[in-house]
């Protein structure tokens, strides 16, 4: 019955839309994931719900009958919820990720989220690098470069990094280019030790020459050392993105070293409060995706 509720909604905004694709980004579900459930629908029905044409849809005679039908309940329900999420009725939900994500880029717009949704109360515990999710996290954050096939896990945005350093040092080491890239120091993170390695082989380098390596085990460490001139650093981006608008770090090339790493929006199957779980990942999917 739930399973058919599901597909039943899927129908309605795919209906209002009528694009598979958008309907697959509002709903944040696979183009494969609706198409799968309108099919079910069809042989349920013993009947076509839409026309397939090389680049639209439309509603059949019988799927313009069933969505006239349904929608009014439908639109009832979603009334229904909000009035209930919007009013008095307060839950909390227990956050987990990454504390560089946190700092730069989820903090500094978490406001935008609040302000819609005055009846959640967030409790916000930052990871170090490796660290996982605990079971009992309502939402979660992950870094990682394999495709989680968990059904409740959505992609976000994959990182690359792109070397920079401070304004001073980088007047120092200028005019720059590939050949004479001569930095007096390099620094590394421990979780990325051969970063700069990667970045030298993908630039079509050997080797980065240099005479001193600065390993730190942290991103905030890396990235303050490198904004006070202590050496050159590959910087995480988009999430770093303000630090170069501000002017505290200036790129060194353009060529940025693209990894298979993902953030991940994780909403755990035991949350507390779902309704409101969804609303924060789909929240955070729409702010940051396009970054």
């Amino acid at each position: 019955m739930l399973s058919q509720y599901k597909s039943l909604k899927t129908f309605c905004v795919i209906a209002e839309l009528l694009s598979f694709k958008d309907a697959a980004e509002k709903l944040c579900l696979t183009a494969s994931a609706i198409s799968h459930q309108i099919k079910d629908l069809e042989n349920s029905y013993h009947t076509k719900l839409f026309v397939r044409k090389t680049r639209s849809i439309a509603l059949t005679t019988e799927g313009k009958s069933l969505f006239d039908e349904i929608k009014h309940h439908f639109d009832a329900i979603d009334e229904a919820t909000t009035s209930l999420i919007s009013g008095n009725l307060r839950s909390t939900l227990f956050v987990q990720m990454p504390e560089f994500f946190a700092s730069e880029i989820f903090l500094p717009r978490i406001t935008e989220f609040s302000e819609s949704n005055r009846n959640i109360d967030l409790h916000l515990n930052t990871l170090a690098a490796g660290e996982g999710i605990s079971p009992t996290a309502d939402l979660g954050i992950v870094l990682t470069g394999r495709r989680l096939d968990d059904k409740n896990a959505k992609r976000i945005f994959p990182i690359h990094y792109i070397p920079a350093c401070s304004p001073a040092l980088y007047e120092k080491l200028a005019p720059l280019d590939y050949e004479n890239f001569l930095p007096d120091r390099i620094l590394l993170h421990k979780a990325r030790p051969r970063a700069w390695e990667m970045w030298a082989q993908d630039a079509g380098l050997t080797k980065i020459p240099t005479t001193q390596i600065m390993l730190l085990d942290s991103m905030f460490a890396l990235i303050k050392a490198a904004e006070e001139g202590v050496g050159v650093a590959l910087i995480p981006m988009p999430l770093s993105h303000s630090r170069f608008e501000k002017g505290t770090l200036v790129p060194l090339f353009k060529h940025t070293l693209k990894t298979e790493d993902y953030y991940n929006v994780i909403i755990q199957p035991n949350a507390r409060n779902e309704l409101s779980s969804q609303a924060l990942g789909n929240w955070i999917i729409k702010t940051f995706a396009t970054l």
